[in-house]
């Protein structure tokens, strides 16, 4: 009994495993927020960051430099980079 109480309990956890990375590859989380605000030009994308996979709400900016900054989504700030994101993808959609 014991026994089939720890196969059960292994094939639990080799499932779960497997539907976790069927999803794609591991999220990076931000863990703090930061204060930097480089110029809007320099933000390239972004992602919101959920509570759901990882331990704070926040927004991650992809900038040209290939760094990731984390910073909180109701800052005046955040909403203006993405805004901005935004409407340079929607007129590089709207010009193809």
């Amino acid at each position: 009994m014991t026994g089939q109480i720890f196969t059960a309990c292994v094939l639990v956890v080799i499932f779960r495993s497997i539907s976790v990375f069927a999803d794609g590859p591991p999220v990076s989380c931000c863990f703090r927020l930061g204060d930097r605000r480089p110029h809007l030009d320099k933000i390239l994308n972004y992602r919101i960051q959920t509570k759901e996979m990882c331990p704070i709400r926040a927004v991650l900016f992809q900038t040209v430099a290939g760094k990731t900054l984390c910073s909180k989504p109701e800052s005046t700030w955040t909403k203006s980079a993405m805004w901005k994101v935004d409407e340079d993808q929607r007129k590089l959609r709207a010009g193809s």
